[in-house]
């Protein structure tokens, strides 16, 4: 399960939430809006649905193919630069970065073309990163992180499973998977309290699985960053405190 905010872009190598039959997974959010403040010396990207707002090739590529700005998608695409210029191959992983020129895949087959892709990506990520490639990539003015908070139980429980055991669907599903060797005494047992007799507290266990996607607060923190103090302002300032200076000591 991959949660992100609706402008993001989503990839086979982005880190997501495992989910597993036979457990119900829970999944608290805590929202924290970031808005930059844009200067020389922190460049940050306003616009961004738009290739002209940075001269960067990654930059205009990852708006052609997404129709919107990622930083972190734009980061696939320049490490996927890494690896064709090196192993003279893309990673087919994150097809979506691959470029579409009839560059050659880097085949699992060939040992040197498996392990290249996976030591420049080390290598790129291990890195600072950030930095070294913020020029092509640069940080988005505005953007949304999402804080998880994650907890599992077994699913269904006993008592539920008898309920879902008498749910149409669930029944027509197990009904068009016969089994294929008839119940021991052991097995049997697992059916007492079950009025469909094909189904049991392990079968269902072993299809079904929830997942619960929830904000643990309607409240979210909003951080914005904003200019204290103009260069003007500054000049300004330190103009009169040397004044002041001045006529202390004269």
């Amino acid at each position: 399960a991959f949660i992100h905010h609706q402008s993001q872009i989503v990839t086979s190598e982005d880190e997501g939430i495992e989910v597993g039959v036979g457990y119900e997974t829970n999944i608290g959010l805590e929202r924290t809006f970031i808005k930059k403040y844009s200067s020389k010396n922190s460049y940050c990207v306003d616009n961004l649905n738009s290739t002209d707002s940075h001269e960067s090739k990654f930059f205009k590529r990852t708006v052609q193919l997404n129709d919107i700005y990622n930083q972190k998608f734009c980061f696939q695409l320049r490490c996927q630069q890494e690896i064709l210029e090196t192993c003279n191959c893309f990673d087919p992983i994150n097809e979506r970065s691959a470029p579409r020129d009839g560059e050659p895949v880097c085949l699992a087959d060939t040992m040197t073309q498996y392990t290249c892709p996976n030591l420049i990506k080390e290598a790129f990520y291990s890195n600072d990163y950030f930095i070294n490639y913020e020029s092509d990539c640069p940080k988005e003015c505005e953007s949304v992180l999402y804080h998880q908070y994650v907890s599992t139980i077994e699913y269904p429980s006993f008592y539920y499973a008898q309920f879902l055991a008498t749910n149409k669907r669930i029944i027509q599903f197990f009904d068009n998977n016969e089994r294929a060797s008839p119940l021991s005494a052991s097995d049997s047992r697992q059916y007492d309290g079950f009025e469909n007799r094909r189904l049991s507290h392990q079968d269902l266990r072993k299809s079904l699985l929830a997942v619960n996607v929830y904000y643990n607060s309607d409240s979210y923190q909003q951080i914005t960053e904003k200019l204290q103090k103009s260069f003007e302002n500054l000049i300004s300032d330190f103009g009169g405190q040397t004044g002041l200076f001045l006529g202390e000591f004269s």
